[in-house]
């Protein structure tokens, strides 16, 4: 987070500096590239705004990261930087491999360009002489070892001959045909890369397990013979680094080295196959197999969620098209999320009750550096950076991929989703709700653990919840009482200061927990909240924003439900409450209030909106409003309404086409579009545009739900009908 905020505003001095000096400036994705480039060159650039922030990435990203892999031994034992100047990880653009792969001339100059394969199977045949030699020494410092007793006895002489043939047998294997294992070496490489071999091994550091000299070794090609086919900007590249290299040192301590977790599952097949000998029938063995698939499917798949490797795709086409309607969706439909997340802050007392929320919330109006402070520890955790990096509603949009490469057209769309999220105001909303989540959730934390032993039965449950138990309590606590303070009743940890033998175990148990509390708090989907399904092209399609009802029926239905009836139920009426105005502000904003029935003559409607806008309960009303859509019935809405004066239908599926509430907003532009060509046989046959053909167009309209592009279209082009 603070590297990316550095990289911000270093590129605006520098636009700056250019501008005063009346030179060309690099646009921002060029900026970044340039960045990625200098890494690879020990982080020097002729320009020296490009130089700080590749010095920045290193110091704050790349190298902890790189120290943190090395010591879990996840690192391969030729990891050295041997490929370039620096190391810099590889991020390889799939698209531009796919399409060069092999030598083609270009249409414009007429010159034959050299393919990928080409290059790999070059570089191959160009060290095989610096491989034989590297082989010889090997074979030689073998044959010395059997030597080193000088006068040999037959046993001895007959071992080293079987050791000599052996190796010549293996030297002539392996360098006998260089062009033939060339080709195995680029067609191995060529497939890992572009995703038709997934064996779920980060990419910059593939190994080939094709016969001859790189067999089952890293692939360190250097850097400048393939430049071409990296990805060089610096912010998808650190993304991209940051997710599978932290998520892999994780694992491997969580699971005491282990990445692929591969004795875990053995474990569990282990496991089953004790249960199938104590089955009695052969319908419990066959039950009991499927059960063992389906819990190793579920272990692997979650695995693969985490470390960015689940369901990867050979056909990029297919991917760039569902990512390029993915961000479409969001520039169209996402300007109203502000104001549906205003009920975020009661879903926080709900969690940890009114008091807290209250004295959190007196202490920052009385001290501007509580705040600071505690806005900083969060973002030292991961946390707190939707500012710069728009990584939550990107989440529940499906909208961000930073481990795929990107075409022109995707690349623009991206901009566009950056220019939605700065408009609606999601950033900021998000930025600010969780500095004030963090408050409290330090205060209650840290208060817990300094008198552990003496704590409230509901305070030392939600630290367990945390993960933090009786020995990572005193840990903690341990280093809150040397470096902690307390500013205005407000409790900071100060985890920058912590130092220790022990000092980072303590911080990540302590990060790791306000994470989970924030995240809960602050509704942010995870890896787990959504079905398998949803992790598919096509499961991104049908559950765009509905990750978001799944996501919060986890995180606020069934943790409020934990935190007491008396706290559930008050919680739901003001959420309730909040969810009416919400709906009478989306009807001000689509010039629509007329439409609106009264309170006194309609209060079971008011409520049955306001309880569905809450968030409470989502995917009960999510399926119960799709129901409605289709069949003009609500199962759960209906009876509210049973005293009502007329039959209002729910509010806010009644301007959403019926593909769109059944299959996601992508069949909803589909079925928008194809109303949109009727309006030509509408007009063939003489008649007026309807008003859904109007309403169609302006449903596709680019941005038609923000603010003032939305006000222009419902009052001045396309007003509610009386």
């Amino acid at each position: 987070i603070t590297s990316t905020k550095f990289a911000q505003d270093t590129y605006s001095e520098y636009r700056k500096v250019a501008k005063s000096l009346g030179q060309p400036f690099l646009k921002r994705h060029e900026f970044n590239a340039e960045v990625g480039k200098a890494m690879r060159r020990e982080d020097q650039h002729a320009i020296p705004q490009v130089t700080a922030v590749a010095k920045k990435y290193r110091e704050e990203v790349f190298d902890p990261l790189k120290e943190a892999a090395i010591k879990e031994g996840l690192l391969p034992p030729d990891v050295e930087v041997t490929t370039a100047a620096s190391y810099f990880s590889r991020l390889w653009n799939q698209r531009k491999l796919i399409a060069e792969e092999l030598d083609y001339v270009d249409r414009k100059t007429g010159q034959n360009v050299v393919g990928f394969k080409t290059t790999v199977k070059n570089w191959v045949v160009d060290s095989v002489p610096r491989w034989r030699a590297i082989f010889d020494s090997e074979t030689n410092a073998g044959a010395s070892k059997i030597t080193s007793s000088g006068n040999l006895t037959p046993a001895q002489n007959l071992k080293l001959q079987e050791y000599l043939i052996e190796r010549r047998i293996e030297r002539a294997a392996r360098f006998g045909d260089v062009q033939s294992f060339a080709d195995d070496i680029a067609n191995e490489v060529f497939d890992k890369l572009t995703g038709k071999i997934n064996d779920g091994t980060r990419m910059d550091f593939i190994t080939v397990g094709a016969r001859g000299p790189l067999k089952e070794r890293t692939f360190n090609i250097p850097d400048v013979l393939v430049e071409r086919w990296l990805e060089h900007d610096i912010d998808i590249v650190a993304r991209r680094y940051v997710k599978l290299m932290s998520t892999d040192i994780e694992l491997a301590r969580k699971f005491e080295g282990s990445v692929d977790l591969a004795p875990q599952i053995t474990k569990i097949n282990e496991d089953y196959r004790r249960l199938s000998a104590e089955a009695e029938t052969p319908q419990q063995r066959l039950k009991l197999d499927d059960e063992r698939k389906r819990t190793v499917r579920d272990v692997e798949a979650i695995r693969d969620l985490m470390r960015g490797t689940y369901s990867q795709r050979a056909d990029a086409n297919w991917d760039w098209l569902v990512r390029t309607a993915l961000a479409f969706n969001y520039v169209r439909v996402m300007g109203q999320v502000v104001l549906s997340s205003i009920g975020e802050p009661v879903r926080m007392t709900m969690a940890h009750g009114l008091r807290p929320f209250m004295h959190a919330g007196f202490a920052a109006l009385r001290n501007a550096d509580l705040t600071k402070a505690a806005k900083h520890e969060a973002q030292l955790a991961g946390n707190i950076g939707d500012k710069f990096l728009a990584n939550r509603l990107a989440t529940f949009s499906e909208i961000t991929d930073p481990h795929e490469s990107a075409g022109p057209v995707l690349r623009f769309m991206d901009n566009m989703t950056n220019v939605a999220s700065s408009w609606n105001g999601i950033r900021l909303w998000t930025d600010f709700v969780k500095t004030w989540g963090t408050i409290m959730s330090q205060n209650r934390i840290l208060r817990t653990i300094s008198d552990y032993a003496n704590a409230p039965f509901d305070d030392k449950r939600l630290v367990n919840f945390l993960g933090i138990q009786d020995r990572e309590a005193e840990l903690i606590n341990k280093y809150y009482v040397q470096h902690g303070e307390e500013l205005d009743g407000g409790l900071v940890a100060n985890t920058h200061k912590w130092k220790g033998p022990d000092a980072e175990l303590a911080k990540r148990t302590y990060y790791a927990a306000l994470n989970k509390d924030l995240d809960s708090l602050v509704v942010t989907r995870s890896v787990a909240d959504v079905p398998l399904l949803a992790n598919t092209p096509l499961g991104r399609l049908i559950f765009q924003f509905n990750s978001f009802n799944l996501a919060s029926h986890q995180r606020v239905l069934l943790r409020s439900l934990q935190e007491g009836p008396a706290r559930f139920i008050s919680g739901t009426i003001a959420l309730t409450s909040i969810g009416m105005f919400i709906t009478y502000m989306s009807a001000l904003i689509g010039n629509r209030t007329e439409k609106l029935p009264s309170f006194s003559e309609n209060p079971g409607w008011w409520i049955a909106e306001g309880l569905d806008r809450s968030g409470v309960i989502n995917i009960p009303f999510q399926i119960a409003n799709a129901f409605e859509k289709v069949s003009g019935m609500n199962v759960l809405k209906g009876p509210m309404k049973a005293f009502d004066v007329g039959s209002k239908g729910s509010d806010r599926i009644r301007n959403r086409p019926e593909l769109s509430a059944a299959l996601g907003p992508s069949f909803g532009t589909l079925q928008d579009i194809g109303t949109v060509l009727g309006i030509g046989k509408t007009l063939y046959a003489g008649d007026p545009i309807k008003k859904g053909q109007v309403t169609a167009i302006e449903r596709l309209i680019p941005f038609s739900s923000y603010i003032g592009m939305r006000q222009m279209l419902r009052w001045v082009f396309n007003p509610p009908e009386d």
